[in-house]
């Protein structure tokens, strides 16, 4: 038998992909399409705050060739494609900005680049994706928590933050309403990202009520990490006074 016939067809050799790499496979095949490129590249110019009055015209047929992805055979896959592909090329675009700033200027670059992004590039992405309904997470909370992950997290912000802190230098209501913007959403269960962000959010409003797990009295963020690899926040012990004005309801939060 030759080479050539003992080669594995393709339709056999995609059932024995893992179901990522068969996903991946299925992605490449239809996602390199006319349609899909369109968005991509409205996207992107989207992203790098490029002609941004022109993109309203673009609305329309973006909204056609989003509904007409959906409905085709990667429909299943797009809420996916976007969060694993798309988003973390565009959040990376606007990352460039602050990737190398630390202290008051992290504070100052990251203040102005969370205003374009949230009065602009958000609002435009929901309005391009109002069509199509994903499964699960809103296009509004998915691309939150990638801003979250991907630009916020991966820069010194919390160094900048303490430094702040300690120099009695007031956090802009720019940087305070992006953590309580970002904080107002999470995955189920929530991600260690999301702890990490209710540390930053601790620092800059108090007190501060954790959304889920009771008042943060973590010293640091090294203290949350242990915590939560010794088995999450849910078994931390915080002690409240024990007084009859404390509702029975209240106090079983932080038990």
């Amino acid at each position: 038998m030759t080479q050539r016939d003992q080669s594995v067809p393709f339709g056999y050799a995609l059932i024995n992909l893992s179901e990522q790499e068969a996903r991946q496979v299925q992605w490449q095949a239809e996602l390199k399409g006319e349609d899909w490129s369109a968005v991509q590249n409205v996207l992107t110019r989207l992203f790098q705050l490029r002609k941004l009055p022109e993109l309203a015209t673009e609305l329309l047929p973006i909204n056609e060739r989003l509904l007409k992805l959906s409905k085709s055979g990667v429909g299943a896959f797009l809420s996916e494609f976007y969060q694993e592909q798309l988003l973390k090329k565009c959040m990376i675009i606007l990352r460039e900005d602050v990737r190398e700033e630390s202290g008051q200027m992290l504070l100052e670059k990251l203040g102005h680049v969370w205003v374009q992004f949230y009065t602009s590039i958000l609002p435009t992405l929901q309005a391009f994706f109002a069509p199509i309904q994903f499964k699960g997470l809103s296009i509004r909370a998915l691309t939150l928590i990638s801003f979250r992950d991907i630009v916020l997290l991966k820069t010194s912000i919390e160094d900048a933050l303490d430094s702040s802190v300690s120099s009695s230098i007031p956090v802009s209501p720019e940087i305070k309403q992006m953590l309580l913007v970002l904080q107002s959403v999470h995955k189920s269960p929530p991600t260690e990202q999301f702890y990490e962000l209710q540390i930053l959010v601790s620092k800059v409003v108090q007190p501060y009520l954790c959304m889920e797990y009771g008042p943060c009295q973590v010293a640091d963020s090294f203290a949350m990490k242990r915590h939560h690899s010794l088995g999450g926040l849910h078994d931390m012990k915080v002690k409240t006074p024990d007084t009859p004005n404390t509702p029975s309801s209240i106090k079983s939060l932080f038990v």
